[in-house]
């Protein structure tokens, strides 16, 4: 009996150790963050140059996002297998946070894709750059890939080249969501012949990738110096072809 007891309470221990190490690792799925856009400050006088937003007003949703600035190579060839290659110019936003609440060890996730270039053997895939990862950042700041994630996040997963702290192979950004509304209205400065003043309003809307609306504006210094569209008012301190300077009276 005192055996049996025994033996049971081993198999609990090992449940509950089991069950420590399967909640010990949390993921938490990132979302965008939502900016509130309204420049400049009103009354305030301000120079411009030629092509340069004079005001901007709307909000814009971003992600912390990679690039992979230059080829990189996740496993070399050898004669049985292709090289591991992820190629320049993929880039992601960040997917989820994986946090330890045992070692407080924490990496931040990207999905990527990686592929083979030419190489006799394709390993089932063929050539291509589609096959997902995660690459995910390191407490150092280094990033290393992982083919599994789960609650375990198995340092087996780690397997192939890092890319060190600083690396320029990539870079971070924010990059405006594509799943999360955006809506910006601008106006552009584009110049001055005789008494007319030109401008561009450019308004982009949406996922942000799709061309934006644009109108080509022109204004007669001759009958006023407050230039405006919709609810935008701008009063012209003085103007050239190359320069602007001005007080922003309202904004769109």
């Amino acid at each position: 009996m005192k055996k049996s007891y025994i033996l049971v309470l081993v198999f609990c221990l090992a449940l509950a150790s089991c069950a420590t190490t399967q909640s010990d690792w949390q993921k938490t799925i990132v979302t965008a963050k939502t900016e509130q856009l309204n420049f400049p400050e009103l009354d305030t006088e301000i120079s411009r140059a030629l092509g340069d937003t004079l005001a901007e007003k709307g909000y814009k949703s971003t992600k912390p996002a990679i690039e992979i600035l230059s080829q990189w190579t996740m496993k070399p060839e050898s004669t049985a297998i292709p090289a591991y290659l992820v190629p320049a110019g993929k880039e992601e936003e960040l997917g989820a946070i994986w946090s330890s609440s045992v070692s407080g060890e924490r990496v931040e996730c990207y999905e990527l894709e990686f592929g083979y270039p030419p190489h006799w053997n394709y390993m089932n895939y063929g050539a291509g750059y589609d096959i997902p990862f995660s690459l995910c950042e390191r407490r150092d700041g280094s990033f290393a890939p992982m083919q599994l994630l789960d609650e375990s996040l198995n340092p087996a997963n780690w397997d192939y080249s890092t890319i060190p702290p600083n690396s320029p192979i990539l870079r971070k950004f924010d990059k405006v969501s594509l799943s999360d509304p955006s809506y910006v209205q601008q106006i552009i400065y584009n110049g001055r012949v005789g008494d007319y003043l030109k401008f561009i309003y450019r308004e982009f809307s949406g996922d942000y990738i799709r061309p934006a609306f644009t109108q080509d504006i022109q204004y007669d210094l001759g009958l006023s110096n407050v230039i405006g569209f919709k609810t935008l008012r701008l009063e012209v301190l003085d103007a050239t072809n190359t320069e602007i300077r001005y007080k922003l009276i309202s904004n769109f």
